[in-house]
């Protein structure tokens, strides 16, 4: 996964890893196993790709950036 930019991929991947589809990742549901999931995705996306954290907002329909550095001190926190 390291080699990977495109952040479609990478949403892909964790998709498939959690076995969710695209529209319930992207939706307000904030359930743990889904907010889990959003949260490694955006943390992935961040350290794969070279997306700021507004776009990244965006490609999960979120309103705020503020989200996205969340998901990601989030997912540092569990390493």
């Amino acid at each position: 996964m390291c080699n990977m930019t495109n952040p479609d991929k990478i949403i892909d991947q964790v998709l498939s890893y959690y076995n969710i589809p695209l529209e319930i990742l992207k939706s307000p549901v904030r359930t743990q196993g889904i907010a889990m999931a959003r949260h490694l995705a955006m943390f992935l996306v961040r350290k794969y790709s070279n997306l700021s954290y507004p776009e990244i907002a965006k490609l999960f329909n979120r309103n705020d950036h503020t989200t996205v550095m969340h998901a990601e001190k989030n997912i540092n926190y569990l390493r």
